[in-house]
């Protein structure tokens, strides 16, 4: 069995192993004091969650219309029971989805940005 003492080393340098290249954001870059690791793990957390938008629950919401006149919505990615995903949108007049049985959870499709703002 390992002593306490041997494992701490353990985590220790398997933490410095793990942050070897890693820069912090540029949210906590900005920081002008002095953060605990908890602060800096969370706001870290926090834009890391951002980054990675989450499936929205039909049942909670369903995606914006195209326009205030349209009887369609946005364009989204879906997913079904059956774990099936498919690009499809809403028809508010049918009150379904078009192309795409069984929805359950929908996510806005956020198209990949380069470098310099252009899409």
């Amino acid at each position: 069995m390992m002593s306490n003492e041997k494992r701490e080393q353990q985590i220790v340098e398997a933490g410095k192993t793990a942050a070897e290249g890693k820069e912090f954001s540029v949210l906590v870059n900005k920081q002008r004091r002095t953060m605990s690791a908890y602060e800096i793990g969370f706001i870290e957390g926090a834009e890391w969650a951002d980054s990675h938008p989450a499936w929205v629950s039909v049942e909670e919401r369903l995606p914006k219309r195209m326009s205030k006149k349209s009887r369609f919505s946005e364009t989204v990615l879906v997913y079904n029971k059956a774990g099936f995903k498919d690009v499809t949108y809403y028809d508010f007049e049918e009150k379904a989805w078009r192309w795409a049985p069984g929805v359950t959870h929908w996510m806005r499709i956020t198209p990949p940005v380069k470098e310099g703002g252009e899409q």
